[in-house]
C-alpha cells in the first residue's frame, strides 16, 4: 500500500471518528438543573401541599393557587400536575449544545447566604413567582443526590421553594430559594444555582394569567 492510500485511509478513519463523537454527544444529555424529587430526601417532595404562580403589578400581587387537598376541579389539578411536570422538564442540555452555549463549566451548586426574602421574591416585577409549599419540612439535597449540611454540620429543612421566571428565550443561569426554619422568619439564606431556559415555566405562568387565574389581589 502506497504511502498516499495509506494517508487517505488514516484520514477518513480520523473524519469517521469524529462523526461518531459528533453523533453520540448529540444524542447524550445532561441536567443542568434538578427535579422535585432530587431536591429533597423526602418523598413528599413531589406533593407540594400548595403550588402558586404569582405576578406582582402595581404594588398588587395576583395569585393563583393550587393545593393538593382541595381542587374544585379537575382543569386546577391538571395545572397543578402541569406545573411540576414543567419545572421537572427545564435545564436539560446535550454535551453538544453544553459545548457550543459554553455551559462545561456550569456547576449546580447550594450556596449559603442572605439574599432576599420570601416577601421580597413575591415583588419581583416583570415576571412570574412560582412557589412550592410544603406542609412538612424537607431535607436539601446537593446536586449529587448527598443530603447537603451547612457550615455547622447540619441538615437544612425547608418549608418552600421560589423560583423567579422572566420573559426570556435564552439559556441563563436562575435560583432556586428556599425558606428554611431561621429564626429570622421570611429570609432566604440558602439558594440552588441551576442553568436553564425557562421560556416553557413562563409561558405556561403567562397561560395561566391570561385565562384570568392569577386572582385574589393580596394588600
Amino acid at each position: 500500500m502506497n504511502a498516499k492510500k495509506i494517508i487517505s485511509y488514516t484520514l477518513l478513519g480520523i473524519i469517521t471518528a469524529l462523526l461518531i463523537v459528533v453523533i453520540v454527544l448529540s444524542f447524550v444529555s445532561k441536567k443542568l438543573s434538578p427535579t422535585l424529587a432530587s431536591i429533597s430526601t423526602s418523598e413528599e417532595m413531589m406533593s407540594p401541599t400548595e403550588i402558586t404562580v404569582s405576578k406582582y403589578v402595581d404594588s398588587k400581587e395576583y395569585i393563583y393557587r393550587m393545593q393538593k387537598d382541595n381542587f374544585n376541579e379537575e382543569e386546577t389539578k391538571n395545572d397543578y400536575e402541569y406545573v411540576m411536570k414543567s419545572f421537572d422538564g427545564i435545564g436539560t442540555f446535550t454535551y453538544m449544545q453544553q459545548l457550543f452555549l459554553g455551559l462545561g463549566d456550569f456547576k449546580q451548586e447550594i450556596v449559603y447566604g442572605k439574599t432576599s426574602s420570601i416577601s421580597s421574591l413575591h415583588q419581583q416585577t416583570d415576571g412570574y413567582l412560582i412557589e412550592f409549599a410544603y406542609a412538612n419540612s424537607q431535607t436539601l439535597k446537593n446536586p449529587n443526590g448527598t443530603v447537603y449540611k451547612n457550615n455547622e454540620d447540619k441538615e437544612v429543612a425547608f418549608t418552600k421553594m421560589d423560583i423567579f421566571v422572566d420573559n426570556s428565550n435564552e439559556v441563563s443561569t436562575y435560583k432556586l430559594y428556599f425558606k428554611t426554619y431561621t429564626s429570622d422568619d421570611t429570609s432566604v439564606y440558602y439558594v440552588y444555582n441551576i442553568c436553564a431556559n425557562v421560556n416553557s415555566l413562563y409561558e405556561m405562568a403567562q397561560s395561566f394569567d391570561e385565562a384570568d387565574k392569577l386572582q385574589g389581589i393580596l394588600g
